[in-house]
């Protein structure tokens, strides 16, 4: 090889090292700008939960909700380089069991005495003889001609 073939060679060398180099630093700064921009102490961050801005985010306003999407955007301000890091967050709300549901009505076995949640949780169980429980929407609701509220019953019969 001659000197001449040899400095070609290692220009091109080179180079290529220099081109890979500069691909991978650039290849870092797109997929690492969020991570880097994030640990600035200036980075003001904008919090927006299902479209309503809030503005002084804890995390305690995503209780009780699941999220749906989240997305973090990045920008910098020209005028003086802050980064801005913008959250936009979509969420649902779990049905919440309904108050229907959860307050059956409580009947003594002669159908004429409604019991409070209460009165029933005070009845002592050696005084019970049987306990039935007739489902929301159950056909046995209207074949004891009782009300069907969508709400279920626990009927009590009492030892004598």
């Amino acid at each position: 090889m001659t000197l001449n073939n040899y400095q070609k060679a290692l220009n091109e060398h080179k180079n290529n090292t220099l081109m890979k180099k500069l691909t991978l630093i650039f290849a870092f700064s797109l997929f690492g700008i969020g991570a880097s921009y994030a640990m600035k102490p200036d980075t003001l961050r904008i919090y927006t939960i299902d479209k309503q801005r809030i503005h002084h985010f804890t995390g305690k306003q995503l209780v009780g909700k699941t999220i749906k999407q989240y997305d973090i955007l990045y920008a910098i301000a020209p005028e003086d380089g802050k980064v801005v890091e913008k959250h936009y967050i979509k969420t649902t709300t779990p049905a919440s069991p309904s108050i229907t549901e959860a307050t059956p009505h409580y009947l003594l076995h002669n159908g004429c005495n409604e019991l409070t949640k209460e009165e029933f949780q005070n009845i002592k169980t050696d005084n019970i003889k049987a306990i039935e429980v007739l489902k929301a929407g159950s056909p046995a609701i209207k074949e004891r001609g009782l009300k069907d509220d969508g709400r279920g019953y626990i009927i009590i019969t009492l030892k004598k």
